[in-house]
Parts: C-alpha cells; sequence; structure tokens
C-alpha cells in the first residue's frame, strides 16, 4: 500500500471508530473505502508476487492480512 493511501486509511479508520462519522450512510461508505484500500493494496502485493519466479515457501501473510482486515471492515 502506498504511503498516502495507508495514511488515509489509517484516517478513516481512526475517524470512524471515534464516531465522528455523521451518519449511518457515511459509516457505510467510510468502511467501503477501507475495504477498497485494502483490496487495492492486495491486488498490489498479488501482481508484485507474479512478477517474481515461483517459490513454495513465498510468504501470503501480507495478502490474507490485507483480506482479513478488509473482511473484518465489511462484516
Amino acid at each position: 500500500m502506498s504511503a498516502e493511501l495507508a495514511l488515509a486509511t489509517r484516517e478513516l479508520e481512526r475517524r470512524l471508530a471515534a464516531g465522528e462519522v455523521a451518519s449511518p450512510e457515511m459509516a457505510a461508505i467510510y468502511r467501503q473505502l477501507i475495504a477498497n484500500s485494502y483490496t487495492l493494496a492486495s491486488m498490489r502485493l498479488e501482481i508484485e508476487a507474479m512478477q517474481q519466479p515461483y517459490t513454495p515457501s513465498r510468504p501470503l501473510a501480507p495478502v490474507v492480512e490485507l483480506a482479513e482486515r478488509r473482511k473484518a471492515v465489511t462484516s
């Protein structure tokens, strides 16, 4: 995830957690934006991984972690 996207995502998460959201509709929009950020970041990691030679020991932890975060936000 780029530094700018990570910073913006953390700010949205902070505002959502602090209850600084004006309405349930805005909260839903924030959750979707956060989920989209995690989706974009995991897609980027997957693309970078596809450009590398295959190794069975390639770590998938970053992709799994982002998928879990996305799932937690949208559930």
